[in-house]
């Protein structure tokens, strides 16, 4: 094994110096491997946690009650509108979303096309349709009806939850698929579902075996590409991804209680399509 030690002249003596470790792969020829150099940093590794649940959202769901004991409030809050989500409602709105989701047929695996400037209620939203074992699927609000058209057929969409200013374009590509599917906007739009029918659902048939069923390769994310070198395409993230991220994200954890004015750091970032999670285990922001 060969080590250098490299210390950069920009950063103080009392920083941590950037160690470079080569090691060389003691892997014989005969299997067709060569010796190749290995980059190690110097900073301690961050050992993988015992997870209680395989399920991404029941881990959020757990962390949501945790903030809720150690005192936190806010969970997102609408800077231009001042809307505010709390951690007391991730429970409540999640299971009536999931119970109206779960009323509409809604099973494990199915997809939901969500194109929405929307930034508090599409993540208790999409917390609802986890519950259900559905999977939430990103697209531009400037999409033509021919993309959308193209993402219902190759992810077979039942649901499109978008905005007004979206509808006319929605509704083209709905009319397109041969199946049904159904617009949940957010606001009072003809033909369409309001979104607030779906939070003020009772929550009773919310269903409560799906989360415990989970599994780490289970779909919950497909967020679209930037469509730079081609058609736009879906990035698909899994239970363990979101779980990881979610975790991984976690900024400056706090160990007494702290209330939480309001959430900008996103879970996921990906042309335009986000969702903060990270928050809902930290509760700080």
């Amino acid at each position: 094994m060969k080590k250098l030690h490299t210390e950069s002249p920009n950063l103080p003596a009392t920083e941590h110096r950037l160690r470079i470790e080569q090691i060389s792969c003691e892997i014989s020829e005969s299997d067709g491997y060569f010796e190749e150099p290995i980059l190690e940093s110097s900073y301690p590794t961050i050992p993988i946690p015992e997870l209680e649940t395989l399920s991404a959202c029941q881990y959020l769901l757990n962390s949501a009650q945790e903030n809720v004991e150690l005192g936190r409030t806010k969970w997102l809050t609408n800077s231009i509108t001042g809307e505010t989500l709390y951690f007391t409602d991730v429970e409540p709105l999640s299971r009536s979303v999931a119970s109206a989701m779960y009323k509409r047929g809604m099973r494990k695996g199915d997809v939901v096309l969500y194109m929405t400037s929307d930034v508090t209620r599409i993540y208790a939203f999409t917390v609802g349709v986890w519950r259900c074992g559905g999977i939430m699927y990103s697209s531009y609000s400037e999409d033509t009806s021919d993309t959308l058209l193209s993402r219902i057929q190759d992810a077979h969409v039942q649901w499109i939850v978008c905005d007004p200013i979206s509808v006319p374009n929605a509704k083209a590509a709905a009319k397109g698929a041969e199946w049904p599917v159904e617009l949940i906007v957010f606001g009072d739009e003809e033909g369409c579902t309001d979104i607030s029918t779906l939070f003020s659902d009772s929550g009773s048939d919310c269903p409560e075996d799906v989360l415990s069923e989970a599994d780490l390769d289970d779909p919950l994310l497909i967020l679209c590409t930037s469509g730079t070198t081609g058609k736009s395409k879906g990035a698909v993230y899994t239970n363990l991804q979101v779980l990881a991220f979610t975790i991984g994200t976690q900024i400056f954890p706090s160990t007494k209680p702290q209330p939480c004015s309001s959430s900008d750091a996103p879970m996921f970032l990906d042309c335009c399509s986000q969702f903060a999670t990270s928050k809902l285990e930290s509760g700080r922001c």
